[in-house]
């Protein structure tokens, strides 16, 4: 992500797009010294095979060229610089964050349920992620950019923990608990769609246990093949 910056006085706004804010960034705020310009702005057009100038007073002005109008003739006219000016701007940076992403489960050719899970992260601005750690319900699962879940055969649930760290050395870390629906074959069951209503979920090794009510909007659900 692009460093953002963003000034404070009303009038220098509409040297930049407007911006809304990032999810993951930090913004500091500091003064900078700006050219202004103002004074008579003039410039020649030509019309009915003469040269024509037209000339207008310009207040005070963040750009150095304005166009000037007169009836039906305009033309573009240089402003004269008359000085800096003090005005507040905002700088925002991209700051690390941890994301998780996970893709619709399916069936192997040997039968198992397989869900792939994988980071979604950004790094430090300028900086590149050199690292992940992954645990599934506390036990430690891997250090790739993603991983596969498999061999489940009733809907579960998974607390997925990802930890990252970029080239500067910073870390950030998520949590997400994942609902996911078993896979069946094409044509049959839920294959590809999710419905409306609700699905009973259990946590993977505690299928002995009661299981959690899920509404379908949570839950990741098998693709068709």
């Amino acid at each position: 992500m692009n460093l953002v910056k963003r000034l404070s006085s009303a009038a220098l706004m509409l040297l930049l797009p407007a911006a809304g804010a990032y999810a993951d960034e930090v913004c500091t705020t500091k003064q900078v010294s700006v050219p202004v310009y103002s004074g008579w702005a003039s410039c020649t057009t030509y019309s009915n095979g003469q040269w024509v100038e037209l000339e207008e007073y310009i207040g005070l002005s963040y750009s150095s060229t304005t166009r000037i109008y007169s009836g039906a003739l305009s033309c573009n006219a240089q402003v004269p610089y008359a000085g800096t000016q003090l005005v507040n701007v905002e700088e925002c940076t991209t700051v690390i964050s941890a994301d998780i992403s996970v893709s619709q489960n399916y069936k192997n050719n040997i039968g198992h349920n397989i869900v792939t899970v994988s980071s979604n992260s950004e790094a430090n601005e300028g900086e590149t992620l050199t690292g992940y750690k992954w645990w599934v319900n506390g036990a430690y699962k891997g250090s790739s950019s993603s991983f596969s879940m498999d061999n489940f055969d009733g809907g579960y649930y998974a607390n997925i923990e990802l930890q990252v760290t970029d080239s500067s050395g910073a870390t950030a870390s998520t949590t997400s608990r994942v609902y996911i629906y078993p896979y069946t074959s094409s044509g049959s069951g839920n294959c590809g769609g999710k419905g409306t209503g609700n699905y009973a979920i259990k946590k993977v090794g505690e299928e002995d246990q009661k299981a959690v009510i899920v509404p379908a909007k949570d839950v990741v659900m098998p693709a068709c093949y």
